[in-house]
């Protein structure tokens, strides 16, 4: 497979974060493949090379089963700017035949076809079931992914998606109820106020329920260069919606600069929690179901994303929020 090696700008590598991006950035599974597009959160090849033409087989890895849905306009999309793209090397394509994977899976999920017998227009007798939109309150939070993890997953299903995610990243138990993964040192800011450096990113899973095989709450951090927390802001807004609160102000960290922060909760405020090491004194005792803190101090722009299950939290997990 050809490879086109570019440092991706850092808002758009933050986008992983919401759609398990390097997940679909890792390698395909045949050799023959070659990669089209490339984007936050999905990943399009060119199964094999076919002569000029002939339909021309094309797999696009989504983190989202609800992209193959009926009158998906955004895959619709992408079938248009595939075409565009493949237009350039064969001006007679008469059709793209297409094949849809969930990327943590890389099962065939969706066979489809679109070509000039069908205007272009994509066609399936196997759509998937849409994916509801963002609401309010807890009700459709559980399909809200964090790196790809929803709550309730089984442990197996979570560490099936966590390598997926972090792939080349042991994953690591971190307790009889617990997953780790990612950069060590991160892990390790996550216990203090310590700053993580630019291209640190982590994530911890908490396990409950019946024989604590149930996802109920990850904690996913990272920090990339410069003051983004604009940008970050807005792409977590794209991701889940409207958030049913948002705070902003200043914060000094025992070892970071003056900077400026942003927090959004989605759904109902938690029955308990417990105020971490060095939480903003502006910010109410209190946390959302899904909730979203970015910061930014000196040159690094900090991230960390919490989602639990009301009924289930750990009650003091080790881990916590950084600031």
């Amino acid at each position: 497979m050809n490879r086109i090696l570019t440092r991706l700008p850092a808002p758009a590598a933050i986008a992983g974060v919401f759609m398990a991006a390097s997940a679909l950035a890792a390698t395909p599974a045949h050799a023959e493949e070659r990669l089209l597009i490339l984007g936050a959160d999905t990943l399009v090849v060119v199964d094999r090379e076919v002569p000029c033409g002939q339909p021309v087989p094309l797999t696009v890895r989504a983190s989202d089963a609800g992209l193959f849905s009926e009158n998906n306009t955004r895959l619709q999309e992408i079938v248009d700017g595939s075409r565009a793209i493949l237009s350039f090397e064969c001006a007679r394509m008469p059709a793209l035949e297409i094949t849809g994977e969930l990327n943590a899976e890389r099962g065939t999920l969706f066979q489809g076809h679109a070509g000039d017998d069908t205007g272009w227009l994509v066609q399936s007798s196997n759509w998937q079931p849409a994916t509801p939109g963002p609401t309010s309150g807890d009700a459709g939070l559980e399909s809200r992914a964090v790196a790809g993890l929803t709550l309730g997953m089984t442990r197996t299903e979570a560490g099936r998606t966590i390598a997926s995610e972090f792939a080349g990243s042991a994953i690591r138990d971190g307790g009889s109820n617990r997953l780790v993964a990612g950069n060590s040192a991160c892990l390790e800011s996550l216990r203090s106020t310590a700053e993580t450096q630019p291209g640190q990113r982590c994530l911890v899973a908490d396990f409950g329920g019946p024989e604590q095989n149930r996802l109920v709450q990850v904690i996913l951090h990272q920090s990339v260069d410069g003051n983004q927390r604009q940008d970050i802001r807005n792409s977590l807004l794209n991701r889940y919606g409207p958030p049913d609160d948002e705070r902003s102000g200043n914060v000094r960290g025992s070892q970071s600069n003056r900077g400026e922060f942003v927090r959004l909760g989605w759904g109902n405020p938690l029955p308990e929690f417990t105020r971490p090491l060095g939480w903003p004194e502006s910010l109410p005792d209190n946390r959302h179901t899904l909730d979203a803190y970015v910061a930014n101090g000196g040159d690094t722009t900090e991230l960390t994303i919490w989602l639990a299950d009301p009924s289930s939290i750990p009650a003091e997990p080790e881990y916590r929020a950084k600031f």
